[in-house]
């Protein structure tokens, strides 16, 4: 999985552990990250199997529910306007 590293997507993927994030400002870096998977197929692939087990374990929707909420709260913790 490619994600950027934007607060909403970067969660979703550990770095070169199920995926690789790239700067959503800079085109050359999405470049880079989809030029590495392509001409570093055990990388592909290695990453391809951890996103489908990650993947398999969001099936379970008390883990998608547990998941969304610990992103939510780490949201609200960031929020520089809370009081």
């Amino acid at each position: 999985m490619l994600a950027s590293f934007a607060d909403k997507v970067r969660h979703l993927v550990e770095e070169g552990i199920d995926g690789l994030l790239f700067d959503p400002s800079n085109n050359v870096s999405l470049v880079y990250v989809c030029r590495h998977l392509t001409t570093n197929k055990a990388l592909a692939q290695r990453l391809a199997e951890a996103g489908r087990s990650k993947r398999g374990a969001m099936d379970d929707w008390d883990v998608i529910t547990r998941y969304l909420l610990s992103i939510y709260e780490g949201v609200i913790r960031e929020n520089p306007f809370r009081q």
